[in-house]
């Protein structure tokens, strides 16, 4: 979220990230057995389905109190119904702790099966994981975009009524930071307009959305 770093993490992450997820993911397909993946499909979507309810309800239940009780936070509605689909993807950490469970000995009378069921479940959770985040965010986003036009369309109604208002600007100010923190600055937009309408690569306007 810093926008001071976030240009060389970017150009980190571009580099060395084909150099290790492809030998990961490489390691990690080949042990895969497919044949055995039709035996624990019916258990991999229960747990994939238990796994997406209990996202919902705790990120529900965790942006409902932070609405009701942690006003500072300023948690939206939207925030509260949609946060829980972008929590779903998942896949390094759960396939490398796989493969190091199989390559123990003392676990290896049910350790291959177990292995095929764990990455049974990170497969589908990879299938609709990183659609549903786009979503979710998209929907989050386009909410909170919404609530800046109507503060800006607010604060030019009373600009234009109160001719005094720019003197009162200055106790205003930590609010106006408050607002950038929360929706990100003007110069740093493009993310929100990239999200929001896919293949425009941040050419979006934000106020008129053309």
């Amino acid at each position: 979220h810093d926008a001071r770093r976030r240009k060389c993490l970017m150009e980190a992450l571009s580099f060395w990230t084909s150099i290790v997820l492809l030998p990961f993911f490489t390691l990690a397909g080949a042990s895969l057995q497919l044949p055995g993946l039709t035996k624990v499909l019916p258990a991999a979507l229960a747990l994939v389905a238990l796994r997406t309810l209990s996202n919902a309800l705790g990120s529900a239940s965790a942006g409902w109190l932070s609405e009701k009780y942690f006003h500072e936070a300023r948690t939206t509605s939207a925030t509260v119904q949609f946060t829980w689909m972008t929590l779903l993807a998942q896949a390094g950490v759960t396939l490398g702790l796989v493969l190091g469970l199989q390559s123990q000995p003392c676990f290896k009378r049910w350790s291959r099966q177990f292995g095929v069921l764990v990455l049974g479940v990170v497969m589908l959770n990879q299938m609709i994981g990183p659609i549903l985040c786009r979503v979710g965010i998209q929907k989050i986003l386009r909410v909170e975009v919404a609530a800046k036009r109507l503060e800006d369309g607010e604060e030019s109604c009373s600009s234009s009524e109160d001719p005094l208002r720019g003197q009162r600007s200055v106790s205003r100010g930590h609010g106006s930071q408050l607002s950038d923190v929360t929706l990100g600055h003007r110069n740093n937009r493009s993310t929100y307009d990239t999200l929001l309408y896919p293949g425009t690569h941040g050419d979006v306007d934000i106020n008129t959305g053309l």
